[in-house]
This record gives structure tokens, sequence and C-alpha cells, in this order.
């Protein structure tokens, strides 16, 4: 597999490919959201920062909602469709 990028043609095995190039390679295939927290800090240590831990809640709360107004999004567009 190959990609083209400023500096010249890069040759990439599949074992190195980052997530969102996958994706992104299978666009056409995969049909689904993606939902990502930031990171506040990038770290070495287990669980999340004091930041995030203190947000969690709400942070789930949005993800929740997000949820649940692509489900209602997708549905409106199904019914329209047909």
């Amino acid at each position: 597999m190959s990609h083209k990028f400023s500096s010249g043609l890069i040759n990439k095995s599949k074992h190195i490919l980052h997530l969102f190039e996958v994706l992104y390679q299978q666009r056409k295939t995969i049909k689904g959201f993606l939902i990502g927290v930031e990171p506040y800090q990038i770290d070495f240590h287990i669980g999340l920062s004091n930041i995030l831990t203190e947000k969690w809640d709400g942070i789930l709360e949005e993800a929740r909602k997000t949820i649940v107004e692509l489900i209602i999004n997708e549905n409106i567009n199904e019914i329209e469709d047909s």
C-alpha cells in the first residue's frame, strides 16, 4: 500500500496504519459515527487526568445526547428516503 505525501511516495504496511487512515480507506463500507474524547494532557500514568476525571460525567452526558441526536437524525433520513 502506498500514500503520496509532499516528500514523495511512502510505502506503509497495514500493521502501522493509524485508525483514522483505516477508517478513511474503508469509508465506503463502514456506516457509523466515531465519538472521541480529546485528552487534556498526555502523560505516563494509568487512568484519566484529574481534569477529565472531574468532567467525566458531563462528557458522558454530552456523548449520550449526541448519540440520541444521531439516531433520531438517521431515523428521519431513512423515513425521508423511503
